[in-house]
C-alpha cells in the first residue's frame, strides 16, 4: 500500500486553512465593531479562508483550483461585491399601485338575540 503524499498535504494545508479561517472569525468577533464590513474586511477573510480549506480537503483539481482562488483578495472582493449586488438590489414594484383607504363598519348587531337577516337566496 503506498501512501499518497499530494493528498495528505492537501489534507493538512485544508485543515490549517480552516482553523486559521476560525480565529481571524473568532478574533473579529470578540472586539467591539465599530466599522462596518467592507470588501477587506477581515472576518470575510477568515470565511474565505475557511471555505478555502473545506475546498482543500475535497478531491478534485477544480475544488483545489477554487480553493486557491479564494485565497487572492481581488478573487474575494469580486465575490463580495456581487453577494451585496444581490443584497441591495432594489426590487422594482410590479404591475399598477393602487391607492386605496380603508374605512371599519362596525356591527350593528347587539347581543340581545337579535339575529342578522338570511343573506343566502
Amino acid at each position: 500500500m503506498q501512501f499518497d503524499f499530494e493528498i495528505a498535504g492537501r489534507q493538512v494545508a485544508g485543515v490549517s486553512l480552516i482553523r486559521a479561517g476560525g480565529m481571524t472569525i473568532a478574533e473579529v468577533l470578540r472586539r467591539p465593531s465599530r466599522l462596518e464590513p467592507g470588501p477587506a474586511s477581515p472576518g470575510l477573510t477568515g470565511v474565505f479562508r475557511a471555505i478555502a480549506g473545506l475546498l482543500l480537503i475535497l478531491p478534485g483539481f477544480v475544488s483545489d483550483t477554487a480553493a486557491v482562488a479564494l485565497l487572492f483578495p481581488p478573487v474575494q472582493q469580486m465575490i463580495t461585491g456581487l453577494l451585496t449586488g444581490f443584497a441591495r438590489k432594489p426590487n422594482p414594484p410590479s404591475g399598477q399601485i393602487i391607492d386605496a383607504e380603508a374605512i371599519e363598519i362596525e356591527d350593528q348587531s347587539t347581543d340581545s338575540g337579535a339575529s342578522r337577516p338570511d343573506r343566502r337566496n
